[in-house]
């Protein structure tokens, strides 16, 4: 069953409170709790993502926006503020001005709340009806349009030639409020407040590989993902798998565990 963004939206919003608690905590509380709540959102969904790796890469993608240096969207908060403005029909409108005055116009002073304040105002969807693998379509097509993206991901999409407002607009009036605040922000590749932690127990390693199939050494991350059912029931400890997100990948995570013996 196909995992709608709202689910992983619903996971963030949770890491964001967890983040902005950190002052009122020690940092290491903070960042285990954080660890443990992805550990728990993972094991939860399990059950859709365990033999669907296009799904575990469009999900990789939304929590380590960051991490996918083969896409890249040339816009920056001014620049996605103005597309937005496109996309949503609200130029020369009181929520175009509160849009492009994202600095001032919400008290956390970043580009995703506004975005989640102008949208709330003429809501047109209560959310769950966009999944983590339409939207990480919609964003390979918004990167495909930038020279550099990587070639084979251009190449994949060289027939959309649509602006991006055009590309973003049956989007976000797909989105909940709440989720266009995160679509925004993973478009920025910055999820902050939210923090992602490193982890220090069982892991699934997410490396970048370049198309070419060439590793850069990228710096790696981690988010926590049992690997198999059996470590999970015989609490014994599990191996940490390695995964690229290479696009285009329709193996499964026991395919792609496999596979990562084979890596350096």
């Amino acid at each position: 069953m196909p995992i709608a963004f709202l689910e992983v939206a619903s996971l963030f919003r949770k890491i964001e409170t967890l983040s902005r608690q950190k002052a009122k905590a020690p940092q290491k509380s903070t960042q285990t709790t954080v660890r443990e709540t992805i550990f728990e959102w993972f094991e939860e969904h399990r059950g859709e993502i365990a033999y669907n790796a296009k799904t575990l890469i469009a999900i990789l993608s939304a929590l380590l926006p960051d991490l996918r240096p083969d896409r890249v969207y040339s816009l920056r908060e001014d620049g996605l503020a103005k597309v937005l403005t496109k996309a949503l029909h609200i130029s020369g409108t009181r929520r175009e001005t509160e849009l492009i005055d994202y600095r001032t116009s919400t008290k956390e002073g970043d580009l995703g709340s506004a975005v989640q304040k102008v949208v709330s105002q003429a809501e047109t969807s209560k959310g769950g009806f966009v999944t983590v693998d339409e939207l990480d379509e919609v964003l390979d097509k918004l990167a495909a349009r930038c020279v550099f993206t990587s070639k084979e991901l251009r190449e994949m999409w060289k027939g959309e030639s649509a602006e991006a407002s055009e590309l973003l607009k049956p989007l976000f009036f797909r989105l909940s409020s709440f989720e266009a605040k995160w679509v925004a922000r993973c478009i920025l590749k910055s999820l902050a407040p939210a923090m992602m932690p490193g982890v220090e127990y069982p892991y699934l390693q997410v490396r970048i590989v370049d198309t070419d199939g060439i590793n850069r050494n990228h710096n790696s991350s981690s988010i926590p993902l049992p690997t198999t059912q059996n470590a999970i029931s015989s609490g014994q400890p599990h191996e940490s798998v390695r995964t690229d997100l290479r696009r285009g990948s329709s193996q499964s995570l026991p395919h792609c565990a496999a596979r990562s013996k084979t890596l350096p």
